[in-house]
């Protein structure tokens, strides 16, 4: 119990010594050490983790928020390098000059034998960020008349552009008429919308209630058909921040946050699952997709085309 107690509360402290001394290390280093205002730097991201600890997140964010003239351009998920070593990358740029300091980076973490959990920070690293103009007050430079362009004959240019057009526009009427002449035919049932709901829903009902990633990898592939996002490749942070705001109401964002969160601790933490609680994960995952469908209006499609 002191062990935890004590473990917690260096997590908690989040200075460098405290992450050392839980076995932790997340260094940051920048592709140069002076740019100009603007221009895009890559960071290179190393974490080692003690042999007990497990991430929970393999995207690095932000702790707190962005200092002014500071934009994060990309951030890429961690890789695993090692036993315990994970390496990554990222792209700032820095809109204001002088040494700046670049943002203090942070990881979740669990450590599943002492049932804690903390957050791992990058140390900090400084860059000089220089002016893209000279300094001081330049003089103005006179404008130089334009010389005379060469002698071009225009005539047979706009000669040959003109029967284009003409071309161009008889072509544009005879295939509207063409359109008027036309039959509209009825859509055959192949070339209705599918509806990718309905495939989950199916898919559901097929799986073994213990699997929970696999289910929470079926309700992502049905979000990715349907509206359109690669919910199979982002994590769960990156995922349930672009959530379209459509797809966030009657309760439906936290619907796909808890889902989420219990899949993570089944993936990463290796959690067990008993039966009665991944039943109730598939009957949730079964009501946020029925949500989204009615949502989406892939019911109303459905019922329509039947019909």
């Amino acid at each position: 119990m002191r062990r935890t107690l004590a473990c917690a509360l260096l997590v908690w402290a989040g200075p460098a010594s405290a992450q050392q001394d839980l076995g932790h290390r997340f260094g940051v280093s920048s592709s140069v050490v002076r740019a100009a205002v603007g221009d895009p730097i890559a960071l290179r991201f190393e974490v080692s983790l003690h042999e007990r600890d497990l991430i929970t997140d393999s995207v690095p964010r932000t702790a707190g928020e962005l200092a002014d003239g500071v934009r994060i351009l990309a951030m890429r998920k961690l890789e695993r390098r090692g036993d315990r070593a994970l390496q990554g990358e990222a792209t700032v740029a820095f809109y204001r000059t002088g040494a700046q300091q670049l943002p203090t980076f942070e990881i979740p973490f669990l450590r599943v034998s002492a049932n804690m959990r903390g957050t791992i920070r990058s140390e900090p690293v400084s860059v000089e960020i220089a002016p893209s103009i000279p300094p001081g007050n330049p003089s103005l430079k006179d404008l130089k008349e334009l010389a005379p362009a060469g002698g071009t004959d225009w005539l047979p240019i706009g000669i040959t552009a003109g029967a284009l057009i003409v071309v161009l526009l008889g072509l544009r009427a005879w295939r509207r008429r063409t359109r008027r002449g036309a039959v509209a035919l009825p859509l055959a049932p192949s070339a209705l919308p599918s509806d990718p709901f309905e495939a989950a829903l199916a898919r559901l009902a097929g799986l073994d209630p213990l699997d929970v990633p696999a289910a929470a990898d079926i309700v992502r592939a049905a979000l990715a058909d349907a509206a359109s996002l690669p919910a199979l490749g982002w994590t769960s942070a990156e995922l349930l921040r672009t959530l379209p705001p459509h797809l966030r109401t009657e309760g439906n964002a936290e619907r796909l946050a808890e889902l989420l969160r219990s899949a993570d601790l089944v993936k990463f933490a290796q959690a067990r699952t008993p039966a009665s609680a991944g039943q109730a994960f598939l009957d949730a995952a079964r009501a946020l997709l029925t949500s989204w469908r009615t949502a989406l209006g892939f019911a109303r499609s459905t019922a329509d085309a039947a019909g």
